[in-house]
């Protein structure tokens, strides 16, 4: 969605300024200062100038020479008009037709000086031919859970500002729009809007008629990063804007598209209660997999925005969240929470609840599992994307020889002894989980209350605390990759740039597997980018799958 910009016309603007009184003091002292801040324009104008000549080759120099542009206070007003319209320059000409109309009650006391420029917007819309205008108004920041509005490929459009400007003259006012699919940056641009005098009614400016890009490949949803910059570098709003790119008329018409409801369940598996919960009635099915000591309310940011154009799925693991927590012991098993056993869980979930075959999304350890599952039985596994996946640095094979006997010890000592649920209870606690997720988040302002709780809950019930001791003490089972070089389907991992847990130069080696499709980084993201930044996390998910989403020959979900 690049932008570019007409050259400034001073009446475009409509401007409608009181004259100056000629007889008052103080505004003649406001339009001296008036007069200073044009000089000061003028002087940045002729730099900028000096250093576009120093840009210059001999031989364009020569041509162009005798239409160098004087901006001289000792030039004539006809000679400066002749040359702003031979080089484009318009300093000028807005200065003869604002300077001497500025209402200079507008201004502010000018002899402050740490006054600075103000540019309040008020709206951003988006006018397309046959529709009815978008307009965003401030704030522009969108939820993570709405798409703020959708263009149809291929269509015409041109965007709209509506500012103020108050304090100062704004000197060299610039819009900048970077664009984001997927995670990753796909385009930037910038258009210069001008310099504008302050005054009470807003500015409208309108950027030239642009036209949407078309193709399957640029469908989807993006991320639109707006602000505008002056001179003087004051950026005066900011803000993300979730937009799409449709191939339908009539998407194009939802620029709100209304939220679908979630509904919780329980799924009996091998006699135990499992927790589920899902939306979406159509579309391909995704099968939202947590990590440790999380539950499937970990993806609240995802599976309703996912939901719209999907059939989904969010799952509790055996011994997590509200599922079933069976004590090990009393099972008579010696490991019973491993991978092989979630692996089980999950494939069967795609046999018997979603009755077909699925993208698994995961986080954290829950990569493992999607992993383990999709090895065990391929057919069921359209494609994996794994965010932030486990490394497994307490492994029994990426332990250092001479700390394996302390950490098995250490593990034992937790195990079997009451020092393992005294550990646990320091751990569940609210200022404990919160001091956690503070750690793993990057920004920390998505780790409120309602997110502890989420975690922490849980983990109050009977059997949570065997459940924590029992991982914890698990260093045997698969690794990431041990199992990426077997897996039969397309897998995209994605890594938080800033996690503490997992570093991403140790993750980067899991893009060189072949059938890793693309390695992505997160930006300024933690651990856990589904609740930290679901603006990245939900158009990267919609992107991989609607490129794998071709229909195989049909399949058996039917187990001999």
């Amino acid at each position: 969605m690049s932008a570019s910009v007409e050259a400034l016309s001073p009446s475009k603007h409509n401007i409608i300024v009181s004259p100056f009184n000629e007889n008052d003091n103080q505004n003649k002292m406001m339009k001296k200062g008036m007069n200073e801040q044009i000089k000061k324009l003028e002087q940045e104008e002729e730099v900028e100038e000096n250093a576009n000549k120093c840009n210059t080759n001999v031989d364009e120099q020569e041509d162009n020479g005798n239409k160098a542009l004087d901006l001289s206070l000792q030039a004539s007003s006809s000679l400066q008009q002749e040359n702003d319209k031979n080089n484009g320059r318009r300093l000028q000409k807005w200065k003869e037709q604002n300077l001497e109309n500025i209402n200079l009650g507008k201004l502010g006391d000018n002899t402050k000086q740490n006054d600075v420029p103000e540019v309040e917007i008020i709206s951003i819309s988006i006018m397309c031919r046959g529709r009815s205008d978008i307009v965003l108004s401030e704030p522009f920041a969108s939820s993570p859970k709405a798409c703020l509005f959708t263009l149809k490929e291929g269509s015409r459009y041109r965007l709209r500002f509506k500012f103020i400007v108050s304090n100062k003259i704004v000197s060299g006012l610039k819009y900048i729009n970077t664009l984001w699919k997927a995670g990753v940056r796909v385009d930037r641009s910038e258009a210069l809007l001008g310099s504008f005098s302050p005054k009470e009614e807003p500015y409208s400016y309108e950027l030239r008629e642009d036209t949407a890009p078309s193709g399957i490949f640029v469908r989807g949803l993006y991320c639109a990063r707006t602000k505008t910059t002056t001179k003087l570098r004051h950026s005066k709003f900011g803000g993300l804007l979730l937009c799409a790119l449709s191939s339908s008329v009539d998407d194009a018409e939802k620029t709100n598209i209304p939220q679908v409801e979630v509904k919780t369940s329980m799924w009996n598996w091998r006699g135990f209660s499992i927790r589920y919960q899902y939306a979406g009635s159509s579309g391909p099915a995704l099968v939202l997999v947590h990590g440790f000591g999380a539950n499937s309310d970990h993806w609240r940011k995802n599976l309703p925005v996912l939901a719209q154009s999907h059939r989904v799925f969010s799952i509790d693991l055996i011994g997590y969240g509200y599922s079933d927590k069976p004590n090990p012991r009393e099972l008579q098993v010696e490991n019973f929470y491993t991978f092989e056993t979630w692996g089980s869980q999950l494939n069967d979930f795609c046999m018997d609840v979603v009755k077909d075959e699925a993208f698994f999304i995961c986080n954290s350890i829950g990569g493992v599992v999607g992993l383990q599952a999709a090895v065990t039985q391929p057919q069921l596994c359209k494609g994996i994307v794994l965010f932030n996946i486990s490394l497994r640095m307490l492994h029994i094979t990426k332990q250092p020889w001479y700390g394996k006997p302390l950490i098995k010890s250490f593990q034992n000592l937790l195990r079997n002894t009451a020092l393992g649920k005294f550990f646990f209870k320091s751990v569940a606690t609210r200022e404990a989980v919160k001091s956690i997720l503070c750690q793993c988040y990057y920004d920390t302002s998505q780790v409120t209350d309602e997110l502890v709780e989420i975690i922490l809950l849980p983990g109050l019930e009977p059997g949570a605390a065997d459940v924590f001791l029992e991982f914890i003490c698990y260093s045997g089972g698969p690794l990431p990759e041990e199992l990426l070089p077997q897996v039969k389907c397309p897998v995209l991992v994605a890594w938080g740039d800033k996690d503490p847990w997992e570093p991403l130069e140790l993750g980067r080696t899991y893009g060189e597997f072949d059938s890793v499709e693309d390695f992505v980084v997160l930006p300024d993201v933690g651990h856990c980018p589904q609740d930290e930044a679901p603006h990245l996390v939900n158009p990267l998910i919609e992107s991989f799958v609607a490129r794998h989403s071709a229909p195989r020959a049909s399949i058996s979900l039917k187990v001999s």
